[in-house]
């Protein structure tokens, strides 16, 4: 009987690898060992003459590395920077986000793959750093979302350092399109 169910075992598994090398490569096959690095990069300094406003300069970029013998087919990058609203957060107690940039670059296609970098545009804004009654408002950066498309509009890598966000992405993977998708200006969720 054991040997009955090995048996079984053995043909449906070479079925499957027959199956598998009949379908077409995946859009993956065209990005051949892809490795993306996210980094945002952030710098407070003091607004000249205040004791408690800061300006803080956002700096998104990301770097992209193929298979250095093999081409990559050309793609696409966004990334957005989350803010949030101090005023709202410290005299009223709650947290109010919006999209302060959404941006997209183009990658293009390459002979043979290489590390290349790609900056997104600075985000330049001012805030209130007390943390009571008496903050006066503007918008600290607090969160990024970025994505890399393939030539075919498919998400080939997502990245958020939003982690209640990031979990809900996880068990809904067809939603990523749609905060990717935010204008500037938009109310940002603070729930998922």
């Amino acid at each position: 009987m054991a040997r009955q169910y090995f048996f079984l075992i053995a043909i449906a598994f070479l079925a499957g690898s027959v199956l598998a090398q009949e379908t077409p490569p995946p859009v993956k096959d065209r990005y051949p060992s892809l490795r993306v690095l996210t980094k945002v990069g952030t710098k407070r300094n003091k607004v000249p003459g205040s004791s408690y406003r800061q300006i803080m300069v956002t700096s998104p970029s990301l770097t992209i590395e193929s298979a250095r013998t093999q081409p990559m087919a050309a793609a696409r990058a966004t990334c957005l920077i989350i803010t949030m609203d101090t005023a709202r957060k410290y005299r009223n107690r709650e947290e109010v986000y919006k999209v302060a940039t959404s941006e997209t670059l183009d990658i293009p296609a390459i002979d043979k793959g290489e590390r290349r970098d790609f900056e997104f545009a600075k985000l330049t804004t001012q805030f209130d750093s007390e943390r009571d009654y008496t903050n006066v408002g503007g918008d600290v950066y607090k969160y990024f979302l970025i994505a890399v498309f393939s030539d075919t509009q498919e998400i080939l890598y997502f990245e958020t350092n939003n982690p209640s966000l990031d979990a809900y992405l996880k068990k809904n993977p067809d939603q990523r399109l749609r905060f990717l998708s935010m204008k500037v200006g938009a109310s940002f969720p603070s729930k998922f």
